[in-house]
């Protein structure tokens, strides 16, 4: 299987990348492909993003693993027709597993279960609930399964369209091109969402992140002209949100203070939000949860 979007991406090449990290830990990988899988080689995809993903599971089976324990993984085709190919991981190890409390908590930021990484899940801050975000962004699912004491399983579905070698090679060069080298500051308080986008964006584009208004503004201000390209900006942010810091950008004595394109991001979408971003100056109004084709799109039309 081969997914075309920034590159090549092959089911093998989970395992070269994580190849040094489980000798290193003495374990044992066992990659089952039903046949299936390689009678349709070629989907539109994100290398990138699928890689990102699967390492974050990859890397919990590892540390989470026993002395002389095995990580096994099988991939299917689940579901075909003539546009969509849907593919499901199974991804076993014999680790330590994971209790019923907080199997049920495992996807969300920050949260741990103990202080030994060798004898309880603990720790393990963004990995997972960015690895749920971006399956979740390629309109597929991740499951966990697990008994204390026996180990973990993780079941990833995704689908994907179909697509044909020499078709897929041109159309994908021309997406990846449409963000490359873009500039953007992005303004998002939510750790987790600021790492999703900057993941999402970093396909192409080149992401500088701040946590609150007044950091955009002072790191806009702060920069020379052409230092970036765009903005992307939270309106609900601690210390300063992204309606004044607009304001304050606007009012700046500089060339670039009016024309930059500033896009607001906000999990409301009423009609009287999208009148509020307009009026403190910002150019388009984005709702969260971010879907990347819907921001790729806006930010080519912004930078028009």
């Amino acid at each position: 299987m081969n997914t075309h979007s920034s590159g090549y991406y092959s089911i093998d090449e989970e395992y070269t990348i994580i190849g040094m990290q489980v000798q290193e830990q003495g374990l044992t990988t066992v990659m089952e492909i039903e046949p299936e899988v390689y009678e349709n080689p070629y989907i539109y995809g994100s290398p990138l993003h699928l890689i990102r993903a699967m390492m974050n599971i990859y890397s919990n089976c590892i540390k989470y693993n026993k002395e002389n324990g095995e990580i096994r993984t099988h991939v299917r085709l689940l579901h075909s027709d003539e546009k969509i190919l849907t593919y499901q991981w199974t991804i076993s190890d014999t680790g330590i597993g994971i209790s019923e409390d907080y199997l049920s908590r495992i996807f969300e930021p920050f949260t741990q279960e103990g202080t030994d990484a060798r004898s309880v899940y603990q720790g393990t801050s963004l990995g997972m609930s960015i690895a749920k975000a971006l399956f979740e962004q390629m309109g597929g699912s991740i499951e966990v399964f697990s008994k204390l004491g026996e180990g973990s399983t993780f079941v990833i579905t995704l689908p994907f369209e179909r697509a044909q070698e020499l078709k897929t090679t041109v159309i994908e060069k021309t997406e990846r091109e449409s963000i490359q080298d873009i500039k953007i500051l992005l303004a998002e308080d939510n750790e987790l969402n600021q790492e999703v986008a900057r993941i999402l964006l970093e396909e192409g584009a080149k992401v500088f992140c701040v946590n609150n208004g007044q950091k955009a503004v002072e790191a806009f201000s702060t920069h020379p002209a052409g230092s970036y390209d765009l903005i992307l900006m939270d309106i609900m942010m601690p210390v300063m949100g992204g309606y004044e810091a607009t304001r304050q950008i606007r009012r700046l004595d500089r060339t670039d203070a009016q024309s930059i394109p500033i896009i607001a991001l906000t999990a409301n979408a009423f009609a009287e939000d999208i009148q509020h971003a307009i009026d403190a100056g910002m150019n388009a109004h984005v709702a969260k949860p971010l879907n990347i084709k819907t921001i790729k799109k806006i930010i080519i039309n912004q930078l028009k």
